[in-house]
């Protein structure tokens, strides 16, 4: 009733609710105002998505057309990988040069014999990194010459080490490329024993065996000095 309703404007309670009710009917027209000026901006994010994707998209034909347009380098590139792995492993690998579907740009993936391991996975390397050299040879592109760590040889079998070693020192001879290779002395250790268990020599690399030593004894270092 109205003697009821008198008490409650008396008591400051619905002044109280009025007030809480405007801040929140305040704060709401804010965010109103607000989400209408984000509208056309998200509007503008959606069209720059779709010009984007379209983007790629071309750009992935084109991908796409470059290499058939480079079809013969592609080829030589699949055929010398393929010798390349064979005289490792006594089968070719497979090199596979493809536009990729869901990331942007050209896939290269690489395969050879052998069981999934960090030594196979390194080989696949100084298999590309000859192929590379190679292809880039015959387009007068090439440097001359390879360099590789020692970690390229960390993992892999004794008659691997040997059969890489004599892959490189024959496709110098034959490009007149120049092969440096740091190499750790237990993986020359390795030839060794690969040797003793088959009975006939894979690679002899004193020849080719620089006098320089690097070592982690007391006396060790390079160029004089410690690391």
């Amino acid at each position: 009733d109205l003697s009821d309703q008198t008490e409650v404007l008396r008591s400051g309670i619905a002044i109280e609710r009025l007030s809480l009710l405007q801040s929140e009917l305040t704060r709401l027209e804010a965010e109103r105002a607000n989400l209408k000026e984000q509208i056309p901006k998200l509007r503008d994010v959606a069209e720059n998505q779709k010009k984007l994707k379209r983007d790629i998209e071309s750009l992935l034909d084109l991908i796409e057309a470059d290499i058939l347009a480079r079809d013969k380098p592609r080829k030589l590139a699949v055929s010398t990988f393929g010798e390349i792995s064979q005289f490792l492993y006594n089968e070719p690998g497979q090199l596979v040069m493809n536009r990729s579907a869901k990331e942007a740009g050209l896939v290269i993936e690489t395969d050879i014999a052998g069981k999934k391991s960090g030594g196979k996975n390194h080989m696949q390397v100084f298999c590309f990194d000859w192929t590379i050299a190679e292809v880039a040879q015959s387009y007068g592109r090439s440097p001359g010459f390879i360099v590789h760590d020692s970690h390229i040889f960390d993992g892999v079998d004794g008659r691997q080490i040997g059969l890489a070693l004599k892959q490189a020192q024959m496709k110098c001879d034959e490009l007149g490329f120049q092969y440096i290779v740091a190499m750790n002395s237990d993986d020359l250790q390795k030839i060794k024993a690969e040797e003793e268990i088959e009975g006939a020599e894979i690679f002899d690399p004193e020849p080719y065996i620089l006098p320089t030593r690097l070592s982690d004894r007391e006396d060790g270092g390079l160029f004089g000095l410690r690391f």
